[in-house]
């Protein structure tokens, strides 16, 4: 049974890391293709002059930090294979 402040890593079997890695690909390709339709729709909304260039910034700024924080959840704990559904 893990602690709850496990980090993936500690100790891990194979299987583990392998589910870990599925996981954490599927999810930053995941905020990867949220990322860029965010930054295209700004685009767009930026070339139709509905909000000026520093504001266009500032909003590209936040959706680059937002999509990286999104990616960062793959740090967080992970259930074991015993707890969880996994499918290969």
């Amino acid at each position: 049974m893990r602690s709850p402040g496990h980090w993936a890593g500690d100790g891990d079997t194979e299987v583990e890391r392998a589910l870990n890695a599925r996981r954490s690909r599927r999810n930053a390709v995941g905020s990867a293709a949220a990322g860029r339709g965010l930054r295209v729709a700004g685009m767009r909304t930026a070339a139709l002059d509905y909000m000026t260039s520093v504001h266009g910034a500032f909003i590209q700024e936040m959706i680059g930090i937002a999509v990286i924080l999104n990616a960062l959840r793959a740090l967080r704990n992970m259930p074991s294979p015993e707890s969880a559904n996994y499918q290969f």
